[in-house]
Formats: C-alpha cells, structure tokens, sequence
C-alpha cells in the first residue's frame, strides 16, 4: 500500500495523465479486488468503470480525517455492484460500434427535431464527424430498447448499451489535457456546449482548424483503443 501513497502524493503535486495513470497502476490491486468483491468479476468495461471511480474518489481523499487512502478507495468503489449487474449479461459488441450509435443516434434526433425529417448519411457524418460507411454499420447495433427492465440494453436484458458507451468516453476524457476536453465537448455536444464542427472549434478555441483536426484525430485514436473490448 505505500506505493499507493506515493503515487498518490506524486500525483497530488504533480496532477497530470503520466502521474495518472502511475496512480491508478498503483490502485491496480485495490481495483482489481474490489470488482471481484462487489460485481463478482472483473472485465476490460468493469476495468474502465472501476478506474473513473478511483479518479474521482482521489479528488475527493482528504487525508486529515484519518481514513487510509486503500481503505477509502475500496468503499468508493462499492458502486461496481451497480455497474456489475448492469454488464453481467454481455452481448458481444465491438465497443467502438456503441459509441458510434450512440453517437448517431443522438445526431438523428437531434436533426429530426430541427429539420422535420430524417437526416442522409452524408448529412449525419458531417453532424458526427463519423464517416458514411461506419454510419450505416451502426444499423448493425439492436436498437435500445425502452421499458422498466430493459431501457438502455442492447437486444433485451443485458448490458446497458449507454453504459458500456459512457464508460469508455469517460474514462479517456479523464485522461485529456484541459484543452483536448474542450474539444471534444464541442465535438460532441457535451457538458452543455453546442455540437461545432472542427473549423467552428478552431474560431472559439483560437487555433488553426488543421490543429483542431489532429488533437481530434489524436482523442479519436484513444477512443478507438476500446474497439477490441466486449460489452
């Protein structure tokens, strides 16, 4: 556990992704018995799941109260007993291809509400910033389904089709500079700012819209680390 302590006075001082992720390998353990403990296993969307909590439970750490930082983050993380139900049944979906339906599906209704009709494919790449071709292999993905029981799950009782989506986004979001999270906010119409295409983030953020588009193309390729993963 004092490795723990290390990081996490190293990350205290020096709050950046590098210090970041020496912290949450030293909480590796920690992580590691507490998805065993509350969800009854672990997994790559767990994993992620149980690392956003352990980020926001160090922010939250005040070391005067006498708690020791394993014993505190190991209570933070009895909210995996939630995320575990919510992933106990998986249907086997690229994670990458929930992100982009989601992501779809959000620029759909949002086109309809404002256009009265139903957008093209050409028309939902540029709202997205996702190419025409993975758009239509969205329609690979069930559509979420409403009710009670199975709202948010994919196909029927399962995994929460938002969950395993926000997961990951969240968890690579934690690891993006100040700015790359405004961009990405932008982007996708998140933490109420308006979705802007890359040349309208490059007026407000006062960049060149070619350095928009490789800080995008950067977040991008991190968030498609997850396609491997199952959900």
């Amino acid at each position: 556990m004092a490795d723990l302590n290390m990081a996490f006075d190293s990350w205290k001082k020096f709050p950046n992704q590098d210090t970041s992720a020496q912290l949450l390998t030293a909480a590796g353990p920690t992580l590691d018995k507490a998805m065993t403990s509350y969800a009854g296993r672990q997994g790559p969307v767990l994993k992620a799941r149980a690392k956003m909590l352990a980020l926001d439970a160090f922010n939250r750490y005040d070391s005067k109260k006498g708690t020791k930082l394993g014993t505190y983050l190991m209570t933070q993380l009895q909210p995996l007993r939630r995320a575990g139900i919510q992933t106990g049944q998986a249907v086997h979906i690229p994670e990458r291809l929930v992100y982009d339906k989601v992501t779809v599906d959000k620029a759909r209704k949002a086109f309809q509400s404002t256009y009265g009709r139903e957008p093209t494919d050409d028309e939902l790449a540029d709202k997205t910033g996702i190419s025409a071709l993975k758009i239509r292999r969205t329609s690979e993905v069930p559509t979420v389904i409403s009710g009670t029981q199975a709202e948010g799950t994919v196909g029927g009782p399962g995994v929460s089709l938002s969950t395993a989506e926000d997961n990951w986004l969240e968890f690579v979001y934690h690891e993006l500079a100040p700015m790359d999270k405004l961009i990405l906010d932008y982007r996708l119409g998140r933490h109420g700012k308006a979705k802007l295409s890359n040349n309208e983030i490059a007026k407000k953020a006062r960049m060149t819209p070619s350095a928009v588009t490789q800080r995008m193309s950067k977040i991008v390729a991190r968030l498609q680390e997850g396609e491997g993963l199952n959900v």
